[in-house]
């Protein structure tokens, strides 16, 4: 089984095109509210543009035509967004275009600005970010179905304590919920993640300018060395996910143990980006 990862940058954001419009927005919101962590939060997750609509249906034509470009003779695609309402409206016309439900994880917000500094309590207090509720990102995807990653008893639960175990539960589930298909060379198994530029940074290693809607694609691999399963599995997955998985027969054990190999980095029209 071939496993690939597509990450795409989210959209065009409001408050970086026009801030005194999304101030007023957020100050309406507020006019008569103190309560400054709502606020923050709030402030910090702006909608796409309606540019940002037109350059996010770019990039899912796209991401449609690298799936149809790859050769394997069944894809198993299965599409993941931030919890970020930027994100979320960029992967909804992915979703549309695709025909796919979304799975929407906290985990993969971890990597954004806002977010991080509210669990490291820079802004004083220890809450962690509001984001929307299911029912509020619904109704953002009229047109697909949505699930939250973010309960233990989901099948795609994504853990909340790291941007790299979310990472590497995304490209686990496929392998979790069908491992007779592991040897089978004719099944790729292709993730879409809309998340953040920081994510496409961390994976690369590589502080890089990226445009809105940039997409990286990468290869998995897994690690075939002789650590045991304690020692490779994230405490944070589930305890029913790491019973599974320790109850797999010993060489599949390390499978949690992850390399992204980078292949290619584009603009949301599929150019090359060179970054030297």
């Amino acid at each position: 089984m071939m496993e690939k990862l597509i990450v795409v940058r989210h959209s065009e954001r409001l408050d970086e095109v026009d801030q005194r419009q999304w101030n007023k927005i957020v100050e309406k919101k507020f006019a008569h509210s103190h309560d400054s962590h709502a606020r923050f939060c709030f402030g910090s997750d702006p909608p796409i543009t309606s540019n940002g609509v037109v350059l996010s249906r770019d990039a899912a034509a796209t991401v449609l035509e690298i799936i149809k470009a790859n050769p394997s003779a069944e894809k198993r695609v299965v599409l993941y967004s931030s919890k970020l309402l930027r994100c979320v409206q960029t992967c909804y016309e992915i979703a549309t275009q695709l025909k796919l439900p979304m799975h929407v994880s906290t985990g993969l917000a971890l990597t954004a600005a806002a977010v991080e500094s509210c669990v490291s309590a820079k802004h004083g207090r220890s809450n962690s970010f509001n984001f929307l509720s299911l029912e509020e990102i619904q109704a953002h995807c009229p047109r697909t179905t949505v699930h939250c990653c973010d309960d233990e008893n989901s099948s795609h639960y994504i853990p909340m304590n790291h941007w790299r175990d979310a990472m590497n539960a995304v490209n686990e589930h496929n392998r979790i919920h069908t491992p007779h298909v592991k040897d089978n060379e004719a099944i790729c198994c292709i993730n879409i993640v809309v998340a953040h530029r920081e994510t496409i940074r961390n994976l690369l290693n590589r502080h890089l300018k990226l445009p809105y809607c940039c997409i990286a694609m990468f290869d998995i691999q897994h690690s075939d060395s002789s650590e045991s399963a304690d020692e490779t599995i994230p405490e944070s997955l589930s305890t029913e996910l790491r019973s599974e998985l320790t109850s797999i027969h010993p060489t599949l054990q390390p499978i949690l143990k992850k390399k992204f190999v980078f292949l290619r980095l584009m603009d949301r029209h599929g150019k090359d980006i060179n970054f030297g």
